[in-house]
């Protein structure tokens, strides 16, 4: 069935409606989906509870929105506040507000501007962490490009290109960033890629053929195969080359 033939669902003030496969859905109040949701398009300009798995090629969230089973789309743009039980499955994730993942997350292009929580592993191509996030799991993807405005932790990181560095955007200065130090950090067990360039960063061990360990980092042990330099400002408590 194509989308010209579906139906859509329009919600204007409050309601609920049963799932299935429909083309457009549109909630601006307060609208409930009562079972699993295959549609081209989602979006919310209210309060939204979705209680199945969600499939859409786009879904936008302005709002509040609530998935009780997994969401596996194309594109998904969070620009208010998100949850999802469930696994995140999506070419493209954009997150200006705030979103919390009990699963796990894939994609290809996953770009954090606000804060986020994932319970399990977040998998990408690229990853582009503005704000602040968790990660319970394995952060892993081929570029990863932190720049802290927030706190930020993972269990571990993999990557083949990972670059970690202090907002600039506000002009913050050294005496800024040491009377809030620890509140615009990166917190790691492990992290593991081929370059490496941290700043402000905490880990337990570090993993490359090329690392940089620059201002204000604290590194347990370094390890590396082709090339280390450190900053007089960072802290490394061990290197060797292997």
């Amino acid at each position: 069935m194509d989308n010209q033939q579906r139906s859509s669902i329009n919600i204007n003030g409050a309601g609920t409606a049963t799932g299935g496969s429909v083309d457009e859905v549109k909630i601006n109040g307060s609208g409930t989906i009562t079972s699993d949701l295959d549609c081209a398009s989602f979006f919310c300009n209210g309060t939204s509870n979705v209680r199945g798995n969600v499939k859409a090629e786009r879904i936008k969230v302005n709002g509040t929105a609530s998935f009780q089973g997994n969401v596996n789309a194309g594109k998904v743009k969070v620009y208010g506040t998100c949850d999802i039980e469930g696994n995140l499955t999506s070419g493209e994730v954009l997150v200006s507000g705030s979103c919390g993942i009990k699963g796990t997350v894939s994609g290809e292009s996953i770009e954090i501007q606000g804060s986020v929580s994932i319970a399990h592993d977040c998998e990408a191509e690229s990853f582009r962490g503005l704000g602040s996030f968790s990660v319970d799991g394995l952060l892993n993807a081929g570029t990863i490009d932190i720049e802290l405005y927030g706190k930020a932790r993972a269990k571990e990181i993999g990557g083949e290109k990972i670059t970690v560095k202090q907002g600039r955007r506000f002009g913050i200065g050294k005496l800024i960033r040491s009377f809030f130090a620890g509140a615009h950090e990166l917190h790691a067990g492990t992290i593991e890629g081929d370059e490496i360039y941290l700043e402000y960063t905490r880990a337990k061990v570090v993993r490359g053929k090329n690392v940089v360990i620059g201002e204000g980092c604290e590194i347990d042990e370094v390890e590396y195969t082709s090339d280390l330099k450190i900053s007089q400002d960072a802290k490394v408590r061990g290197h060797k080359k292997i």
